[in-house]
Order: C-alpha cells, then structure tokens, then sequence
C-alpha cells in the first residue's frame, strides 16, 4: 500500500498542492458495486431517509423546547 506524501501544514501552499488530488487508493475492486454507488435512486432514498430523520432530531427538540417554555411560564 502506497503511502501518501506529506502535506504542508501552511494554508496559502497547501491551497496550490496538487497531491490532494491524488487518489492513492487506486486498486481494481473484485467485488460488485455496492448498488448506492452505481444507483442514483438508492442515494436519493438515502438521502430523503436522512433528512426525515434530521426533522424527526428536530421535532423532538423543539417538543423539549415547548414542554421548557411551558414549565418557565408555571413558574413565573
């Protein structure tokens, strides 16, 4: 397995390195293409799978929040 070279650790040379660029995991694969790489259905139900779960993350905090509010207002 190659390894890769050294990166500059300054911003303005690692701007113009090309070695980002380089892929050196560059190897035939003997096996078959995983179908969400080959299918762009799959990745768009995966990426609608994703965002329903990000709005059910962000329900349940804005229930958290509500239920929050609701407990400040007994109080005051």
């Amino acid at each position: 397995i190659p390894l890769p070279t050294l990166l500059p650790t300054k911003l303005a040379e690692l701007h113009g390195d090309q070695t980002l660029m380089q892929d050196v995991w560059i190897t035939p694969s003997i096996r078959e293409v995983p179908q969400w790489l080959e299918d762009s259905d799959i990745r768009d139900g995966i990426h609608a799978l994703l965002t329903c779960d990000q709005c059910r993350e962000e329900q349940k905090g804005l229930g958290m929040e509500a239920d929050s509010i609701g407990a400040f207002n007994l109080v005051v």
